[in-house]
């Protein structure tokens, strides 16, 4: 592989396996976020539905990311099995 897309690879794996807690830490966090709204402001979430939709397209986009660059995800993470958004 020429060098400078081996540094690219090393440096993409790199920020999704540590910058802000990775990649997965997204994947949980979004999650997170989408359960405490469905149960924390359920009147938020009426009045702006479309807040679900985006935070589900979240979800997708780094369920897409983490298919092609698979971290070792740990199947028995429960936050990673929260619903998502509607």
């Amino acid at each position: 592989m020429h060098q400078s897309c081996r540094y690219t690879l090393n440096r993409i794996t790199e920020i999704l396996t540590h910058t802000e807690g990775g990649l997965r830490k997204r994947i949980n966090e979004n999650r997170e976020l989408t359960l405490l709204l469905q149960r924390e402001a359920p009147t938020f979430i009426k009045q702006f539905p479309w807040v679900l939709r985006w935070l589900d397209s979240q979800d997708s986009f780094f369920i897409a990311v983490e298919s092609v660059a698979p971290l070792g995800a740990d199947p028995s993470d429960e936050r990673r099995n929260a619903p998502r958004g509607q």
